[in-house]
């Protein structure tokens, strides 16, 4: 093909091919605006350290997280009724997950942490799996700079090519942690199950 034929066709389909062109270089512009950010900004040298209720658990009551002398306790409140209720006729186990999450290597550990019987009044210690023998860091803020971000929802379109040409998009929930532009995903058990950050580990 000649090159003035490639000249007419570009003439003549300019607006098409620059509403592909365009899109896909902001794309790469922005990955590699993202790449030197991350790779100009420390790695994380601390663990996250948050939860998740079981997707199994449909009770109503909450687990508590406390970080005391660098070890955690968990705790189950009870039962905490809304107005109207009726109240469950059986004890029904209530679970959590604690997870450990290491964002230098992607590495993550999962414990998990129950209350068997969640119809129990007031603060009741729980059963479940002892954590590794780490020092805790309560707040959301790590000694190293890194912060837990609780802006959780991020308007998300589904794919490269619904970026290009639009279509569907959702609601996602994002946790993360971050520092100087830096950001990194906290993975999740389950997307809808109720979260909590509790803090770091070293």
């Amino acid at each position: 093909m000649s090159s003035s034929s490639i000249k007419d066709i570009v003439k003549e389909h300019f607006v098409l091919i620059a509403g592909i062109t365009l899109p896909l270089a902001l794309i790469v512009i922005f990955s590699l605006a993202r790449m030197v950010t991350d790779a100009a900004v420390d790695a994380p040298q601390y663990k996250a350290v948050y939860a998740q209720l079981d997707p199994g658990t449909y009770v109503n009551g909450k687990f508590s997280y406390q970080i005391n002398d660098g070890r955690l306790n968990v705790s189950w409140t009870g039962p905490q009724p809304y107005q109207g209720q009726v109240p469950q006729p059986q004890p029904v186990m209530a679970r959590t997950n604690v997870i450990i999450f290491d964002p230098a290597s992607g590495q993550r550990s999962q414990y998990v942490f129950e209350a068997p019987n969640s119809q129990l009044p007031g603060t009741v210690p729980v059963t479940g799996q002892q954590l590794p023998p780490l020092t805790l860091i309560p707040g959301d803020q790590a000694p190293d700079g890194y912060t837990y971000n609780s802006d959780t929802y991020r308007y998300q379109r589904r794919g490269i090519f619904n970026e290009v040409f639009g279509g569907s998009r959702y609601y996602d929930e994002r946790y993360t942690i971050g520092k100087d532009g830096k950001t990194i995903l906290l993975p999740l058990q389950d997307r809808y199950s109720q979260f909590t950050f509790i803090g770091w580990a070293k």
